[in-house]
């Protein structure tokens, strides 16, 4: 598959309504107070740091997963364009010095979720991982896949310095994990970053 960060979890399952309420938007939150890992939906949007097309899987109540979408500017400006017509460019012409009407850059990706049918092999993994032959698998994805915004090289120096400040520091100022497994698959490496409470 192609280069991408994934990060998964085996928390509370992701609702597809906290994608329209929360993610796309600053200071909307759908998650019980002391319950979340991030803030209104903050922390999310920083993922298009690294990647421009993020994607989502959670809910495995069979072989599908019952949230499975991606953000894409680029399908979602094809989609605007075709319902909009030339009132599109008009505008984007009145409105946006200096972009063209067919740049990504006008679109709030995160505004604009598209339902992604088929899971790339590696999410369809980690969702049925078995341990001591139980369903063992995480419950939430997210995959953010390389999307060319800068040299694969140096995605990957950026993406790998971010990981290795991840400590047991991290874990305790975040309080809603006590463990983290980093798996580097371009290095093969593997690392346990955990928290011990107490004795």
């Amino acid at each position: 598959e192609e280069p991408a960060l994934v990060v998964a979890n085996r928390g509370a399952v992701f609702p597809a309504q906290t994608v329209l309420d929360s993610l796309g938007q600053i200071g909307q939150s759908t998650k019980p107070k002391g319950l979340a890992i991030g803030h209104k939906g903050i922390g999310f949007k920083s993922v298009l740091e690294v990647s421009r097309a993020p994607e989502i899987y959670s809910g495995w109540s069979g072989e599908e997963p019952d949230l499975s979408i991606r953000f894409d500017a680029a399908e979602a400006l094809r989609d605007i364009r075709a319902q909009l017509g030339p009132d599109w460019d008009d505008w984007v012409r009145q409105k946006q010095d200096g972009l063209a009407p067919d740049d990504p850059r006008l679109i709030p990706v995160l505004r604009y979720p598209v339902w992604e049918p088929d899971p790339p092999d590696l999410v369809r993994e980690l969702a049925s991982e078995q341990e001591n032959d139980h369903r063992n698998g995480y419950t939430t994805v997210v995959r953010l896949p390389f999307t060319k915004e800068m040299p694969l090289g140096e995605w990957r120096e950026k993406i790998q310095r971010a990981l290795a400040d991840v400590s047991d520091h991290t874990l305790i100022l975040l309080g809603c994990f006590d463990r983290v497994i980093i798996e580097n698959r371009f290095s093969g490496s593997r690392e346990d970053v955990g928290v011990e409470f107490g004795p």
